[in-house]
């Protein structure tokens, strides 16, 4: 490479864009990993609040609900999307 293909507007141009593009996809990654984070919290809450909600039902309603006081926490993850696992 020649001194002067390092100092052309076109070199610093495609090297600015790689820089760029990079830079956009490590951001990308990153905020999707927080925003996987935050979800995953929020779910968490949502499960959390769902076994409270359904524990302090008498039997007579779980029972409308075709479930048991064992089933609860199988329950509650199907209605709130939380993964047990």
């Amino acid at each position: 490479m020649h001194k002067s293909d390092l100092t052309s507007p076109a070199f610093h141009a495609d090297k600015l864009r790689t820089l760029a593009d990079t830079s956009t996809d490590y951001l990308g990654a990153v905020f999707a990993r927080i925003g996987h984070r935050i979800g995953r919290a929020i779910v968490s809450m949502q499960y959390a609040r769902m076994l409270t909600v359904l524990s302090e039902m008498p039997d007579s309603h779980l029972a409308v609900h075709g479930i048991t006081r064992d089933e609860i926490p199988e329950y509650a993850a199907e209605l709130v999307g939380y993964d047990r696992t």
